[in-house]
């Protein structure tokens, strides 16, 4: 790095040449020319307590700043490090984060918080498509253009009151439900905001909610009966696709979402396995507990998929026809209605029939849980009594003895004395 004389002509000349230089009698002082005829006066110096040494610019504007006032500016500078014992850039720099901050909205966080790279695992596309929509519906007209700091707990308050107000409507069959989502997606961009430092703290925090009020109907669906669920597998072949017929019955015999069944691939069926089995990986819709599992498959839920694979190619997905979700389900709306079943009844809910069966044949709680791969419990189930163990012999035998009631259920027999002994 060579030196230069502080003369004007001097200065002006080394603009016109690229690189930094250090100026005679001014120690710390550089210039640092583009080559175009412009440049910037810096000053090399070590913050209070640092070993390492920082560039701090006078200005960036070489070509007309007078050399008096860069002196003046630096003198300044390092008078200001020397008394204050404070670092003056980190003091600017500090400041010119604040005045970022203070501009960031709460549009630009909540987006920001869909796709941070912080979290576990990546929103599913069903949970993304939930955010966003009670976003856009009720939070956005509200709180969407507001800046950050400009968020206090009265404002926000006062917004969410709004949003049940218009959302809590006996009448229409609205109970404040949406306003219980849209708080809670408030609260939650917040403790992020406060994790990155965008705010102090979070103005919605120990703030309960009014919860939404329950419907005065009860559930708005239910299980199926022992009877219609006769009807369904003896009368669905006729009226439904084979694909979705193999997609619901499988849901019934291994109690699985159809979300997970539907999905497959030919390369899930391991049916050569002992015992055999059909894999769910953790990115499958509907796998709520987002962890791989491997469904063991009794008697006849393997000679669906044994159907499925010889009906498909190589390429196809398992259950060709049939691969979404909506289509095994709106075959089992058509269904319910034109037999006249009272309510609504869900495929979902046939989840609920299997583990009161399984209930009755003795099944232990732990065990059914783990079957229908129940995710809350699964958490639990992961620390206490299963830890890694996938107890595959106990579910192949669990889901056995299911298949062997449905055996009873829809051929109209007596149940045969089937237990669950230790």
């Amino acid at each position: 790095m060579s030196a230069i004389k502080a003369n004007a002509l001097v200065i002006k000349s080394k603009l016109k040449e690229r690189g930094v230089y250090t100026v005679d009698k001014h120690p710390g002082l550089h210039l640092a020319s583009r080559g175009d005829g412009t440049g910037s006066w810096r000053v090399k110096y070590r913050p209070p307590g640092s070993k390492v040494q920082r560039w701090y610019t006078v200005t960036n504007d070489a070509k007309n700043a007078s050399f008096d006032s860069v002196l003046e500016a630096k003198d300044k500078f390092l008078a200001d490090l020397k008394h204050q014992k404070v670092d003056p850039k980190a003091v600017l720099e500090e400041k010119a984060k604040a005045e970022a901050v203070a501009g960031i909205t709460y549009d630009a966080a909540f987006t920001e918080w869909l796709d941070h790279p912080g979290r576990k695992r990546a929103l599913s596309k069903r949970t993304r498509e939930e955010y966003e929509g009670v976003y856009a519906r009720h939070v956005k007209p509200r709180v969407g253009a507001t800046p950050l700091t400009k968020l206090t707990r009265q404002s926000l308050e006062k917004s969410l009151r709004a949003i049940y107000d218009a959302t809590n409507d006996p009448k229409s069959g609205q109970r404040g439900l949406q306003a219980t989502k849209a708080y809670q997606n408030i609260r939650s961009v917040l403790e992020w905001a406060v994790d990155r430092e965008y705010i102090p703290a979070n103005p919605l925090r120990r703030v309960a909610w009014l919860p939404a009020k329950f419907n005065p109907a009860g559930k708005q669906s239910r299980a199926m009966t022992d009877a219609e669920l006769r009807q369904l597998w003896l009368g669905a072949p006729a009226v439904m696709s084979a694909a979705e017929w193999r997609v619901l019955r499988l849901a019934i015999l291994i109690g699985r979402r159809v979300s997970e069944i539907a999905g497959a691939k030919r390369a899930d069926a391991h049916l050569d396995a002992d015992p055999p089995y059909l894999f769910i990986p953790a990115s499958r819709e509907g796998n709520k507990a987002k962890q791989d599992d491997a469904v063991p498959l009794p008697r006849l839920a393997r000679d669906i998929i044994r159907e499925a694979l010889a009906a498909g190619e190589e390429g196809q997905p398992l259950f060709v026809g049939a691969a979404t979700r909506w289509t095994a389900s709106a075959a089992l709306r058509d269904f319910r209605r034109d037999h006249g079943w009272p309510g609504q009844v869900r495929m979902h809910d046939s989840r609920t029939l299997i583990n009161d069966h399984m209930a009755r044949l003795g099944v232990p709680t732990e065990l059914r849980s783990r079957t229908l791969h129940h995710t809350g419990d699964l958490r639990q189930l992961a620390n206490t009594v299963y830890s890694s163990f996938d107890h595959m012999p106990e579910r192949y035998r669990a889901l056995r003895l299911w298949q062997a009631r449905l055996i009873n259920i829809v051929t109209g027999s007596r149940f045969r004395a089937l237990r669950w002994y230790r």
